[in-house]
């Protein structure tokens, strides 16, 4: 049987940054408490929407797309030749870069 648990979130600052901090408390029905503390980034999050028209605006010859399963940034690009090459980045940064090597490469 399985004890049942309160949890408790709350959000105080951070005494040396400011920053928030996430604390989550959790007490069985038997007393113990389990506590853990997770500092926060106080910057919003950009909506990967917004960021994949930013990218496609920076490289127009790349289709890009936010892979929501992945929660990686894609990108293919058909060159003169015909050769098609594509591109898999955790980060919009990490984009950037390997499209500007593929494009410095590649014609």
């Amino acid at each position: 049987m399985r004890p049942h648990t309160r949890i408790q979130v709350c959000l105080p600052r951070c005494k040396s940054y400011g920053t928030p901090l996430l604390s989550v408390h959790s007490r069985t029905r038997y007393g113990s408490c389990l506590s853990q503390r997770v500092q926060m980034t106080s910057e919003p999050q950009i909506s990967p929407a917004i960021v994949v028209r930013a990218l496609s605006a920076r490289f127009p010859r790349w289709t890009i797309w936010w892979g929501q399963a992945t929660a990686h940034y894609w990108g293919v690009s058909r060159r003169r030749n015909g050769l098609l090459l594509h591109v898999e980045a955790r980060s919009a940064q990490d984009f950037v870069q390997q499209a500007r090597e593929i494009d410095a490469q590649t014609p």
